[in-house]
């Protein structure tokens, strides 16, 4: 194995010493003892031919053998060293031969091998070693010590060989891209044929990325997604459509009933171009019995056929008809169907079911809890209304304690406390915050302020509004306003506010809603929670006709209703018709509580 170098025995740009040399000893030949034991070197070696230097014909004397001429890449002066031409007249300096180079070299090396550690070359092996050293440098002078430094190893100066003097590269390793990044060659425009390399570049045209196959895919992902969103618009606009009524009931809550009137009123116009029929209530959502309560109720009930009348949190109420047209009551646990109480012979609308968990019965002991257990006893209040009191069903936390005869009336709430010291001769129930009581003061001396009219809220407040000498100047109290004997309707808000002159006053107390009509005209207005919400403009305003039943009380021009006839849970909303000159609006009114109202 050869280990030469491509620059063994060739020193380029070295200076001349001072016998007219570059700083080599005498030149060897083939017969001076550069190779040992072995055959004398080729015509080449003898030539001192190098790889990558450009030689015409190898000459086959090495004796007379002249360097050539040839500029070599890695010899070229640089741009700080002056080119250097050798003295003809000096002896010719010859090239070794590789196997020369290599020998001297390693007999050098042996000599620095033998040597010990601390020893350095002496003697005539320091001289020969120095003779031998092919690449020493020169020992220049201090002055010159600079400018050789720069002149012995001037830089490489690398050229990459051009593209098509060398291999193609192979596929897929460090080759350029085979299509464009921003735009790639379509078929000519000319001919519509594929793609030829030696088609002129004038038959070509470059088409931008942009319509290739990736952008197609995302504008289909667009279109999909735009049919999916389109799918679930219909959706819901079905949802809400099937809805509407319920929406609207509570749109009325928020906004008042003319928003919901005219979003009513477009939505039917849009779907059918005229008035669509609606139902006359939203009905509320029934509370449903469970399998064990079940269970329970049909061990109990045996072969006796119980119907389901209330449901509630916490209570089942069933019950079963009679021979004689009376109803027989059965108070159920929601949990696990025990039996709670027993009532029989009542009427079909004789068990009301209250706020609160409470439940009223027209005989003793009137208000029943979620047990069953009496919640007041009457016998309490024997001093001030005997030992027959009675109570009337809970309404707005408040029921209303009576005698016998009708002379004594006070409000009481679940746990038997009363509002008010004072028992009243007159009172309404609490369909609204605020209700009127008389009281009869006794003054006899002065009969036209005997009796004194308060308005009394929820909390227990008490206000004296006026005094008069009878209890007829208030024809009724219900929704929150009061309805006077001439035809005044005032707002109970403490300030006493009149709201209009009427002749005839239709109060609904399920859902706070006044109808009164102008004398003057006989058109009629809507008020709702003692405001006005539609004018004197109207021919009719009244409930949409359906099986709901409503029991009037009347008093003179003021007529109270509610709903009647319906167990717990009682509609959330009920629906009015308003007509004028021909022409019908609809608009829904929620109700305030969804448990039975009495008003007397």
């Amino acid at each position: 194995m050869n280990n030469d170098h491509p620059y063994s025995g060739y020193e380029p740009n070295e200076p001349e010493d001072a016998t007219g040399g570059h700083g080599f000893s005498t030149p060897r030949t083939a017969g001076n003892g550069a190779y040992h034991g072995a055959a004398e070197p080729s015509a080449w070696e003898q030539a001192g031919y190098l790889p990558n230097e450009p030689v015409d014909v190898p000459p086959t004397d090495g004796d007379a053998y002249e360097p050539a001429q040839t500029e070599n890449r890695y010899t070229r002066p640089t741009w700080d060293e002056a080119a250097y031409f050798p003295d003809p007249a000096a002896t010719p300096r010859r090239r070794r031969t590789r196997a020369a180079a290599y020998d001297a070299s390693m007999e050098g090396a042996a000599q620095y091998t033998h040597m010990g550690a601390d020893e350095g070359p002496t003697g005539d092996t320091a001289a020969q070693h120095t003779e031998d050293n092919l690449y020493r440098r020169p020992e220049p002078s201090a002055d010159e010590a600079m400018a050789m430094s720069s002149r012995f190893a001037p830089p490489l100066k690398f050229e990459l060989p051009g593209q098509p003097y060398g291999e193609p590269p192979e596929a897929g390793e460090y080759g350029a891209p085979v299509e464009p990044m921003l735009y790639r060659t379509r078929r000519p425009a000319s001919t519509g044929a594929g793609f030829a390399p030696i088609t002129p570049a004038t038959d070509y045209r470059l088409e931008a990325e942009a319509l290739t196959g990736g952008r197609r895919a995302r504008r289909g992902r667009g279109l999909r997604r735009l049919l999916a969103a389109l799918c679930v618009l219909a959706v819901l606009g079905g949802a809400i459509y099937l809805g509407r009524d319920f929406l609207l009931a509570q749109l009325a809550t928020l906004l008042g009933n003319e928003a919901a009137q005219s979003v009513n009123q477009a939505v039917n116009q849009a779907i059918g171009g005229a008035q669509a029929p609606v139902a006359a209530f939203d009905a509320a959502p029934a509370v449903q019995v469970s399998d064990k309560a079940k269970r329970g109720i049909a061990a109990v009930a045996g072969s006796l056929a119980l119907q389901t009348y209330a449901v509630t949190g916490r209570n089942v109420v069933t019950r079963t008809e009679t021979t004689a047209g009376l109803y027989d009551y059965y108070l159920f646990a929601a949990s696990d169907g025990r039996l709670l109480g027993y009532y029989e012979a009542l009427s079909a609308d004789d068990f009301l079911v209250c706020a609160e968990d409470v439940f009223h019965v027209p005989v003793p002991p009137y208000l029943l809890g979620a047990q069953g257990e009496a919640l007041i006893d009457p016998a309490r209040y024997a001093n001030a209304a005997g030992a027959d009191a009675v109570l009337s069903p809970l309404t707005g936390g408040w029921a209303i304690i009576a005698n016998a005869a009708g002379t004594a009336y006070n409000y009481i709430d679940a746990k038997g406390t009363t509002i008010s010291a004072l028992w009243f001769a007159k009172v309404w129930p609490f369909t609204a915050t605020a209700t009127l009581a008389w009281v009869d003061t006794g003054n006899v001396t002065e009969p036209a302020e005997r009796y004194a009219l308060y308005e009394i809220t929820r909390t227990g407040g008490m206000k004296l509004w006026k005094h008069a000498s009878g209890m007829d100047e208030v024809l009724g109290c219900a929704a929150g306003v009061a309805v006077l004997a001439d035809g005044t309707v005032v707002r109970l808000n403490g300030a006493h506010t009149v709201l209009c002159q009427t002749d005839e006053a239709t109060v609904y107390a399920d859902c706070g809603a006044l109808v009164a009509r102008d004398p003057a005209t006989g058109k009629y207005a809507l008020f709702v929670g003692g405001d006005q919400h539609y004018d004197f403009a109207y021919d009719r305003i009244a409930p949409v006709a359906s099986d709901i039943r409503w029991a009037q009380f009347d008093s003179g021009l003021y007529h109270a209703l509610s709903v009647t006839g319906m167990a717990y849970p009682l509609p959330l909303s009920h629906y009015f018709m308003l007509e004028k000159d021909g022409q019908k609006e609809m608009v829904a009114l929620s109700t305030g509580s969804t448990y039975p109202l009495r008003l007397q």
